[in-house]
């Protein structure tokens, strides 16, 4: 993206769907009482991509839903113990971010199957589509208005499946050097405030102006890891 081989960026999606956790889990209670939920679970993962790809969010606005299907445990020792439901199990969102551009995003526990993206960044000249940010493994992709096909984008660095060492790795640096790191306090406050304020417009019916906001972290110089 900076490069600009996509152009501008005008827009992007994430996306991410289960069932129900309650599938796998032993004890997934949890997972539906207020906290949780399928924004709080995985949406932090995408709301840091996209706040890391775009910049921060100056405003939301959220809608959100639930069925009225019964859920039990489906393994363990707790199988078939029926669960409480108490958040919003299907929740969807438009994000304005500072820079202009606008985000669409759902989180669900009410999805059995789809083809859906996890996140594309749409451009002027083309669109990246980027894998599941909780996994460090698959291809991201790159479809450009010249080629007018997709191309897989070349690893910039040989640490695939190592993924959740670099946050820690950048953190001891920064230390090293008196130096902010970016997986920071600031960065998860925001989207911590994202999320919040998700619930709130769908709960309001009504946009939420952000208050806090973050400086966009810098691309990781993978060298440095080594």
């Amino acid at each position: 993206m900076d490069s600009g081989k996509i152009g501008k960026p005008l827009a992007a999606s994430a996306f991410w769907s289960a069932p129900g956790h309650e599938l796998w889990h032993p004890a997934p209670q949890f997972y539906y009482l207020p906290g949780a939920g399928p924004l709080f679970d995985m949406g932090p993962y995408y709301l840091t991509a996209l706040v890391t790809l775009l910049g921060p969010v100056v405003s939301v606005i959220g809608s959100s839903t639930r069925s009225d299907r019964k859920r039990s445990v489906g393994t363990g020792d707790l199988a078939g113990t029926e669960l409480r439901v108490e958040v919003e199990t299907h929740i969807s969102a438009l994000l304005e971010h500072a820079s202009g551009v606008t985000s669409t995003i759902m989180m669900s526990f009410e999805v059995w199957a789809a083809r859906l993206p996890r996140i594309e960044v749409y451009g002027t000249e083309g669109t990246i589509s980027v894998p599941d940010p909780n996994m460090f493994s698959d291809e991201v992709q790159i479809y450009t208005s010249e080629n007018r096909e997709w191309n897989v984008a070349p690893a910039s660095a040989g640490y695939m499946e190592a993924g959740r060492g670099f946050g820690l790795a950048d953190m001891a640096i920064a230390i090293d050097k008196n130096e902010p790191h970016r997986a920071s306090g600031d960065l998860a406050f925001h989207v911590l405030e994202i999320m919040e304020s998700i619930l709130k417009s769908a709960k309001g019916d009504q946009r939420i102006t952000m208050k806090s906001t973050v400086a966009q972290p810098q691309k990781v110089p993978f060298s440095s890891l080594t």
